[in-house]
């Protein structure tokens, strides 16, 4: 779905999303432009509106424990 950072909070609040999960457009700027990792709840309102699970899009860290451990 090609919808533009500037447009997508919009279309996200139009389909539904919860409001604590759309992003500001300045949040999809870091995202997509710094790389930046977005807090949960707006990745699960990102994996909702695309319709996908949450780890297609941010692949699950490994835990904290598994690296103190190695």
């Amino acid at each position: 779905m090609g919808v533009s950072r500037d447009r997508l909070p919009y279309e996200m609040r139009r389909a539904g999303i919860r409001e604590d999960r759309v992003p500001s457009p300045k949040t999809l700027y870091r995202v997509e432009e710094l790389g930046r990792e977005p807090r949960i709840g707006i990745k699960a309102g990102l994996a909702e509106f695309y319709g996908v699970d949450l780890h297609v899009i941010w692949p699950p860290r490994e835990p904290r424990c598994a690296r103190e451990a190695a």
